[in-house]
């Protein structure tokens, strides 16, 4: 089994709930195609989301415990425009 390093939260937006997960299932395949990831989860309700965003407030709260000289380093950055999130994917703009 592939040792996770990190986890990619990505929150999409669109005139409807259909063109939002449009944009999340197109990532999803994306990164499969490219073998990247273990698992691919996508989020439409809003149950799901607020579970998600809980995990991720939970996990900062672990992760600022951490003891030692290699504790992780938090970060989220988000993209205020389509071509800002190139920059934040590592893509070349």
């Amino acid at each position: 089994m592939a040792s996770r390093k990190a986890i990619l939260m990505v929150e999409f937006y669109g005139d409807t709930q259909e063109e939002a997960s449009a944009k999340a299932e197109a990532l999803a395949a994306d990164l499969k195609s490219q073998g990247l990831g273990y698992t691919h989860v996508l989020r439409h309700d809003a149950a799901g989301k607020a579970r998600v965003w809980q995990v991720r407030k939970n996990g900062l709260g672990l992760m600022l415990g951490m003891k030692g000289d290699r504790r992780p380093t938090p970060s989220s950055r988000t993209p205020r425009s389509p071509q800002g999130a190139g920059r934040v994917c590592g893509e070349s703009a």
